[in-house]
């Protein structure tokens, strides 16, 4: 059994760059295809991290966004990918305080 995330792209790719970068998606058989909806619905991509150092990594000028949202709750996070280098953050979820009940 797999388990599956579901992956937002973003990215500061410029018009003269963008059909390189997508040969380098397409060259990783990963199905971005870098319009208005770069979205990946419920996938099993294992290798996301190291695919997006490797895609930085040629195209160090530029920095990719990668957002999941997998299938169990709470697992939400965020990576900023550039130069080969990642960061990453996950969500925060926070109750706010109950109001007075009457």
């Amino acid at each position: 059994m797999s388990y599956k995330t579901n992956y937002t792209l973003e990215h500061d790719v410029t018009e003269d760059t963008l059909e390189d970068v997508r040969d380098q998606f397409n060259m990783l058989k990963i199905g971005f295809v870098f319009d208005n909806t770069d979205c990946l619905p419920a996938i099993s991509w294992y290798e996301h991290e190291a695919d997006l150092i490797y895609i930085s990594t040629h195209f160090p000028e530029f920095t990719f966004t990668l957002t999941g949202i997998g299938e169990t709750n709470g697992d939400l996070w965020k990576k900023r990918f550039r130069a080969g280098r990642v960061e990453e953050v996950r969500a925060e979820i926070v109750w706010p305080e109950f109001e007075e009940l009457v």
